[in-house]
């Protein structure tokens, strides 16, 4: 190999005998320069590459240029490393904006289908899951159809709750459909798919009353306990538990035995509707309950159901026995009849009763708000309103010669 010097300082190259650039040899060019007093010389390329002896200098110049101002690539490799790495941040940023083209192109459906599902399947019921399935087939696909999710505002939404006006859906169905809707844009917006407000905001939805009045007196309690030892223990027990605690059917469902402190008669509720755990006190008759069951381990269902899993909804023997009992009879107001979870509201309307305060009743059936709890009001007022007659029966007893202490007005 024979090296030649070019006509401009510090470049020079050799010929190859074989490689040919056209009718002349190819030529291989080299840079030779100081930096921070170590001398370098690094090939630049071949001639058939596009590098010329001029070419070959300007790059040669220009690095001189970089360490005269202080400002890097200093050598031929480090400029080398930095087209690279811009190479490879420009591949980068080619496939972080394909990811952002995706991201604005998927739709409600494919999101519901590849991220939300599977990331409720195993942490939700199957009958929400299957609502949720429900939700999207029926409703909100079909309205969305093919709009990305990104762009979906509150107009696209207002399809929908035109949709569901015009068959004639309940509010209930109307605010769980847009539930579901929330629920799978809060998981978007978790994941950076969509940014801002929910649209969901945006839309006025009906105002669902589902407050029931409804609860037993003592003697209808103690028939429909009694009826239901008859037909299924099992559900007599878990609607004797919420008469005497107030929890909810799925609390009572998900109980466990390591929720159950027997000596300091206490049933903590670790899953709850508000997510906030509380400790219910047992009654007497629920220490016995509890006590004549045959403990498990700690982790271990006290209901199981005949497959040893969860009991997903109230037993269809609790309507037979309350239609059976007339509780329901010549009630068609929805709120008014008779329910399991009217147990709970019973319960807390004999606490209510009882001269409990309404604070107290909102801790015992894990209210988050007091205003959930203040539905319980109208008992007490009406106690009040019997106290009221009572002091008047007083009064006229009093101007009739007739003076009678004001309890045992009230208690007559």
């Amino acid at each position: 190999m024979i090296w030649k010097k070019s006509e401009f300082p510090g470049v020079r190259f050799y010929e190859h005998d074989d490689r040919r650039h056209g009718v002349k040899k190819d030529r291989n060019y080299y840079i030779r320069y100081k930096c921070q007093g170590k001398t370098y010389e690094e090939p630049v390329g071949w001639s058939s590459q596009g590098n010329t002896a001029r070419s070959v200098y300007d790059l040669l110049a220009e690095l001189k240029r970089n360490q005269k101002a202080g400002i890097p690539p200093f050598t031929l490799a480090e400029k080398r490393e930095q087209a690279e790495a811009e190479q490879i941040m420009t591949k980068e940023a080619r496939r972080l904006e394909r990811i952002e083209q995706e991201r604005m192109q998927i739709t409600l459906l494919q999101f519901f289908e590849a991220d939300y599902l599977p990331s409720v399947e195993g942490s939700c019921s199957p009958e929400t899951v299957r609502k949720a399935r429900e939700h999207v087939k029926n409703w909100l696909a079909p309205a969305l159809e093919n709009t990305p999710l990104p762009t979906i505002a509150s107009t696209h939404l207002e399809k929908v709750r035109q949709a569901l006006l015009k068959s004639g859906k309940s509010a209930r169905t109307m605010q769980y459909v847009f539930a579901t809707f929330r629920a799978i844009w809060n998981l978007a917006l978790e994941r950076g798919i969509v940014s801002g407000r929910n649209p969901v905001k945006g839309v006025k939805l009906p105002v669902v009353d589902n407050m029931r009045q409804r609860y037993l007196k003592s003697h209808e309690a103690d028939a429909l306990i009694e009826a239901l030892n008859k037909r299924s223990p099992v559900t007599r027990h878990m609607a004797l538990i919420s008469l005497h605690t107030g929890m909810r059917f799925k609390e009572i469902a998900e109980l466990t035995w390591g929720a159950v402190d027997l000596d300091r008669r206490q049933v903590n509720i670790i899953r709850t509707k508000g997510k906030k755990a509380r400790t219910v006190h047992m009654t007497e008759e629920i220490l016995r309950l509890l006590s004549s069951l045959q403990k498990g381990h700690d982790g271990d269902l006290i209901f199981p159901s005949n497959t040893g899993e969860r009991i997903g909804k109230v037993s269809k023997t609790f309507d037979q026995v309350v239609n059976e009992l007339g509780l329901n009879e010549g009630i068609t107001d929805p709120k008014a009849r008779f329910t399991f979870h009217c147990l709970r509201h019973t319960h807390a309307s004999w606490l209510i009763e009882n001269g409990v305060q309404l604070y107290l009743v909102q801790k015992q059936l894990g209210h988050s708000t007091p205003v959930v709890t203040q539905r319980y009001a109208h008992v007490s007022d009406q106690q009040l309103a019997e106290a009221t007659l009572a002091f008047e029966r007083g009064l006229e007893r009093k101007q009739a010669g007739k003076v009678i202490p004001l309890r045992t007005a009230v208690n007559q």
